[in-house]
């Protein structure tokens, strides 16, 4: 029988077991490595000993050599062009020439041909060491040309045959071929040897995969271009304004203009381990101790088409629908409105570089009608991805509650359906507040919950790891609304006004009237924006409209030749004179918080709104409009309140 003293003993022989095999592996791998950079001392003559030596170098060169331009050229050797790729009107192909030479070519890891196929085209870690040991193999046969310092040797060989390692921090190189020299008849063979190059080749790679991973993920560059055709006035995008002249716009200065913006940004962008007081611009990538430079160039190519636009010209309209808030104000004055819709498509360069090594990738960024790209599939993947509702490969667990009256959590039972690449798919239903069933395997997939009497805020989920998830149901509540006017003389009711009110609050849940016809309202608690619009009859009517301009931009003349021709073309706007006797009066736009207690425990929200005289000019009108954003200032304006 074992004594308990006796098992401990047992572990520690094993343990003291353990530790040798590891010291004597531990050793034998320092020792290879030592024998890799000290084979001057393994068998060579003193005398050849200055072959062996050029030889190192000889070997070190091409390989730092072999590490720079494969890392430059996106981890592969030969950069060689796919035709079915080209885009001859804006000079794309299937890799980005850099230097506009044909000279520095960097091949495209994502790239959409002009046929709309996505094509991705990474390779991989032992496509970059094969890379880097066919460079070598074709070029250490230079070493023992024309060289002064053998001249003296007879040096034979034959094939080159290297092998290479690349690790995180270090790349290790080995030659197989001898090398059989001669000097003064004696000959003496010189065996293979090796290096180590302390080169962040692996480290560089696995960033590089990392970026071009959650740029597919999360679009971030797709989303950041999105931003910037909202956030430049150069780059007309959606507005309106209290205008009876159309605007205008290049087509041609606003994709100079676009181009310009991005070779500005993109190299603002950082990884999360730099210092920056710029949220918006820092990544949630971590660059290691990396460098990481985001770039585009206003020489390389930008393909651009914006609609609705005539010849080149993209010009706003006067606006007239046929519902809600601006028909009711469009029909009073005039109002230009614009929303144009873009596709866009150019190159990013994506560089990293540590210890002076670099390692590069491009990527094209497509927007496409005003959204970032749909997830890229090769290929011969595209035809299985269509049918996406019917696979069963991923799993969604979510637990769903709604909010009670008193402000808690209950399960709850609700349609589940899930939006993954443009496709809806109805999951099922969930139990006692649970659900959990397989799904299509998306990434950045949306799920929404349906319930009668609530609504719920969407949520992103990973079905393809099983990640578990929670979603909230939001009741809604019907209460009467009253609005209540402040003028000069304090406040008042409605008398012969009519009044517009929009509620939009955090979680994307939206609401309006059209008081006095409408004196009900459904809402939910949480944080909202109110706008709006108060608006009266007038005794005297006034005319707006019957102003003439002309308005000229320089825009590219159609043809063979493209943008190697300009031309000026005018538009002339002129708006019919119209009697205006409905104007606007008053109203404002201010943040409110609707707390749920109060909605549960009222029957009624009043909501109260500055108004002015009326106005009896058109210039009246607008300033009215232009102080609507500031009302909330006025010592006057009083909150919105639940009562009853």
């Amino acid at each position: 029988m074992i004594t308990r003293k006796g098992q401990v003993t047992v572990f520690i022989f094993i343990g003291i077991f353990i530790l040798v095999i590891l010291g004597v592996f531990i050793y034998f791998r320092s020792e290879l490595l030592v024998r890799t950079t000290q084979q001057a001392n393994l068998g060579v003559s003193e005398q050849f000993r200055p072959v062996q030596q050029y030889y190192e170098n000889c070997l070190t060169n091409a390989a730092v050599d072999g590490i720079n331009l494969v890392g430059s050229q996106g981890g592969y050797l030969n950069v060689d062009e796919d035709n079915s790729g080209r885009d001859v009107v804006y000079g794309f192909r299937s890799y980005l020439d850099v230097l506009n030479d044909g000279n520095a070519r960097v091949p495209y890891w994502y790239y959409k041909k002009d046929n709309e196929i996505d094509v991705v085209y990474v390779p991989s870690l032992a496509d970059v060491q094969n890379n880097i040991q066919e460079y070598i193999g074709q070029n250490m046969g230079r070493c023992f040309e024309n060289s002064t310092l053998l001249s003296n040797y007879n040096v034979d060989y034959g094939k080159i045959n290297s092998k290479v390692e690349v690790q995180d921090e270090k790349v290790f190189v080995t030659i197989l071929t001898p090398l059989n020299v001669e000097l003064k008849g004696v000959r003496e063979t010189i065996p293979e040897i090796s290096i180590a190059i302390d080169a962040p080749v692996g480290k560089m790679y696995r960033k590089a995969v990392e970026i071009f991973n959650k740029e597919n993920n999360d679009y971030f560059l797709e989303e950041r271009t999105i931003d910037y055709m909202g956030l430049y006035d150069e780059i007309p995008f959606t507005g309106a304004n209290f205008d009876c002249n159309a605007k205008i716009w290049s087509v041609e200065q606003v994709r100079n203009d676009f181009k310009r913006i991005l070779s500005y940004n993109l190299p603002g962008l950082l990884t999360n381990d730099k210092t920056s007081d710029d949220r918006y611009n820092q990544l949630e990538i971590n660059g290691e101790g990396m460098d990481v430079v985001f770039s585009y160039q206003n020489e390389w190519p930008f393909a651009m088409d914006a609609e609705p636009n005539s010849n080149g010209v993209l010009k706003s309209e006067q606006v007239i629908k046929n519902s809600g808030i601006t028909k009711a104000i469009s029909s009073l004055f005039c109002l230009q409105g614009y929303h144009f819709v873009y596709d866009v498509k150019y190159p990013a360069l994506i560089t990293i570089v540590s210890k002076g090594y670099v390692f590069q990738f491009a990527t094209q960024v497509v927007v496409k009608n005003n959204a970032a790209r749909k997830l890229p599939y090769e290929i011969g993947e595209l035809e299985e991805k269509e049918n996406i509702c019917n696979n069963d490969n991923g799993i969604l667990n979510l637990g769903v509650f709604g909010v009670d009256d008193n402000n808690e959590l209950q399960p709850s039972d609700a349609n589940i359906n899930l939006k993954c690449l443009n496709q809806i798919c109805g999951l099922g239903r969930s139990s006692r507040g649970v659900f959990a069933a397989r799904t299509p395997a998306c990434l950045n997939a949306v799920v929404t919950a349906d319930k009668q009497g609530y609504y719920s805020k969407e949520i992103a989920v990973n079905t393809n790891n099983g990640e578990s998830n929670t979603i909230i149901l939001e009741p809604i509540y019907k209460k009467n609304i009253e609005i209540r006017l402040i003028d000069k003389n304090g406040l008042r009711e409605v008398k012969n006004e009519y009044a517009l009110v929009e509620l939009e609050n955090e979680n994307g849940y939206k609401t309006s009237i059209n008081y006095p016809d409408e004196t009900q309202i459904e809402i939910a608690a949480g944080d909202y924006k109110i706008k709006s619009y108060v608006f009266a009859q007038s005794q005297d009517s006034f005319e707006i409209g019957g102003q003439v301009k002309e308005q000229c931009v320089r825009v590219p003349r159609a043809g063979i030749l493209g943008t190697l021709l300009s031309k000026e073309e005018c538009v002339v706007n002129q708006v019919e004179p119209d009697n205006v006797n409905q104007v606007l009066i008053g109203g404002g736009e201010f943040m409110f918080f609707a707390d749920r207690i109060s909605i549960v425990n009222s029957n009624k929200l009043i909501v109260y709104l500055i108004v002015d005289d009326i106005p009896t000019s058109y210039e009246k009108i607008q300033a009215i409009d232009e102080n609507l954003q500031y009302n909330y200032l006025d010592t006057r304006f009083k909150e919105p309140e639940f009562i009853g």
